[in-house]
């Protein structure tokens, strides 16, 4: 998946036909590079994406010349995989080195000169069509998601967590525990017992594994074991599959169970049920860090790890399964983010092999 040019090195997010998507390469690199010792091939993947910074933002995505900048979130999966890196390394020099730019990163978001804006309560607002679920027919969101959404502003809590443990203060932005309780009161539903999907002039409750963010993330909001649990109960419920989790509920009116079709009808489908392998993972990092048993999460791997590597890109994982049963695989036929998460859950979460450096950097 990691690919030299001009530019760099980069990460191609899938087989055949993705570019270097610069989320996706976030999300991927402690699976791809980080758990199998090759930290210098991540160092340089983060020293690519650093050039390509403009303004305080970093690329969507990037293909021959064109740079596009249509993502609220991939400069936060930035925080990510740039705490990943240094769990993994203690290498505060490349940190130091960056810490100009991290900063540039979230003043951008405080003074809102990018898609996303923070508001007067600390959280960050974005317009429609700028999250991870970004299909759009003729131009128009199919999965809107405008407003507060909760997996940007589980990144957003956790990116300045990570600052603060790192000594740096960055002007304008909100006090911590305010905004971890802002977070929750923002999102969670007693009755429900899930958070909601958007936040906003008017709540979306749609269904959706975007909340697992806020129990998966090195720094999350929820933290309270009874809430996290009832969260978990209710994605496992309802979106988990053996292949992944559901992008959305079966029970939501606006479900699609098949991802088949001409274009429209595929790009309806995206984010409206199918199921997104990569998400196993973060799925997986949560219920062991609320008390789930490893042996029970290593089953939830095994349709992944065995079966499915026969069935499309020989020994890869799809990028997206049909949310119906048999949950047919479709999409690229090897994606980056499935075969990472799958890697590193499994390396991390079941086989317990954490970061060398993890406790250092998770004070």
């Amino acid at each position: 998946f990691f690919a030299s040019g001009p530019r760099g090195t980069f990460v191609l997010a899938g087989y055949h036909w993705f570019s270097s998507w610069l989320r996706d390469a976030f999300i991927s690199l402690p699976g791809l590079a980080l758990v199998s010792g090759r930290h210098l091939l991540a160092r340089e993947v983060l020293l690519t994406a650093a050039e390509v910074e403009r303004e305080g933002l970093l690329p969507n995505f990037i293909e021959g010349e064109r740079v596009d900048f249509g993502a609220a979130d991939s400069s936060l999966w930035f925080f990510y995989a740039l705490h990943k890196y240094l769990s993994y390394t203690d290498d505060v020099s490349l940190f130091r080195s960056l810490s100009s730019l991290l900063c540039r990163i979230l003043r951008t978001y405080i003074e809102g000169r990018g898609p996303a804006r923070m508001e007067r309560d600390g959280l960050i607002s974005v317009p429609p069509g700028y999250t991870w679920m970004d299909a759009r027919i003729d131009g128009i969101p199919v999965t809107p998601r405008g407003g507060k959404p909760v997996e940007l502003n589980a990144l957003w809590y956790s990116a300045l967590r990570f600052m603060e443990l790192m000594g740096i203060s960055v002007p304008g932005a909100p006090q911590l525990e305010e905004l971890r309780e802002r977070f929750i009161q923002e999102f969670w539903s007693e009755e429900r017992g899930y958070l909601c999907d958007v936040s906003g002039d008017f709540k979306d409750w749609s269904l959706r594994p975007n909340q697992v963010f806020a129990l998966s993330l090195p720094f999350a909001p929820i933290g309270e074991r009874g809430m996290a649990k009832r969260i978990l109960g209710v994605v496992w419920n309802k979106l988990l599959t053996p292949y992944g989790l559901r992008s959305l509920s079966p029970d939501d009116p606006n479900y699609k169970g098949r991802y088949w079709g001409d274009v429209v009808a595929r790009d309806c489908a995206y984010h409206q049920g199918t199921v997104w392998a990569w998400l196993i993972g973060p799925f997986i990092t949560a219920l062991r860090r609320f008390g789930w048993e490893p042996e029970e999460c290593r089953k939830l791997l095994e349709p992944l790890m065995t079966k499915h590597l026969e069935e499309a890109g020989l020994g890869s994982i799809s990028e997206i399964f049909d949310g119906d049963p048999p949950h047919h695989p479709r999409g690229c036929i090897s994606q980056a983010w499935s075969v990472a998460e799958v890697l590193r859950s499994y390396v991390e979460d079941i086989q317990n092999l954490r970061p060398p450096y993890e406790r250092k950097y998770m004070r």
